[in-house]
């Protein structure tokens, strides 16, 4: 209602003033040379204040659209059973706490098989800077994953799945898939498919993490 009758006084307004220009021209005799003159100012002005109203009315929607702050890291779990290669089953409890360095691969996926050397010199160049590497098989023969493993001489700490299942966080609908879980239960990192992991970025990346842990666990028992 306010708006309209804003728009109402305005419209008054501009009819008065035009009906008054238009008398001024005949007063004068200047053959409507000052009812264009006016008209050109009047929609100049009009022009600038309907830009400023789009203006601010796009400033008001780009506000009310913006997300609120949220959380974008999802939570890892930890409900989930591997088996090592000698038959021993593991709760992934075991990497709770722990910055994690999770692969999920298969022995029939080239690209997988591929990747896993750069994993081990990834494993090599970090040495002991505190990161827990596990390498998880999709294969449901754990025996044949156990002979392809010993017969390429690979030490990586390797695993297959102990019931089949994959929890939703961890579950790729392609592999490689590979996951950073930080130590505080956080999956900081992901990427699917293959990549050369001994890059000097990834080495810096995950160095880094074990670094901003290990001060935080300082901090925290201080």
């Amino acid at each position: 209602m306010v708006r309209f009758l804003r728009l109402a006084g305005f419209l008054t307004v501009g009819i008065a003033v035009i009906a008054g220009v238009r008398a001024l021209d005949r007063t004068l005799g200047t053959g409507g040379f000052l009812f264009g003159l006016g008209m050109g100012f009047v929609l100049g002005i009009a022009s600038i204040l309907g830009f400023i109203a789009y203006a601010r009315r796009r400033a008001q929607q780009t506000a009310r659209l913006r997300p609120p702050p949220m959380e974008s890291e999802p939570r890892a779990s930890y409900d989930w059973t591997v088996v090592a290669l000698d038959g021993t089953k593991i709760s992934m409890e075991v990497a709770r706490g722990e910055l994690l360095f999770l692969n999920m691969w298969s022995t029939t996926c080239p690209p997988c098989v591929a990747e896993l050397p750069s994993i081990e010199r990834l494993q090599n160049a970090l040495g002991s800077d505190g990161v827990k590497f596990m390498c998880v098989a999709t294969d449901a023969d754990r025996d044949r994953v156990r002979r392809f493993v010993e017969a390429n001489g690979w030490k990586l700490p390797f695993f297959v799945l102990g019931d089949g299942t994959i929890p939703q966080v961890f579950d790729s609908d392609y592999v490689p898939a590979t996951y950073v879980v930080s130590p505080d239960g956080y999956v900081v990192y992901q990427h699917t498919g293959a990549a050369s992991w001994d890059d000097p970025r990834a080495v810096s990346f995950l160095r880094g993490l074990s670094v901003q842990h290990g001060l935080l666990r300082a901090i925290g028992s201080g």
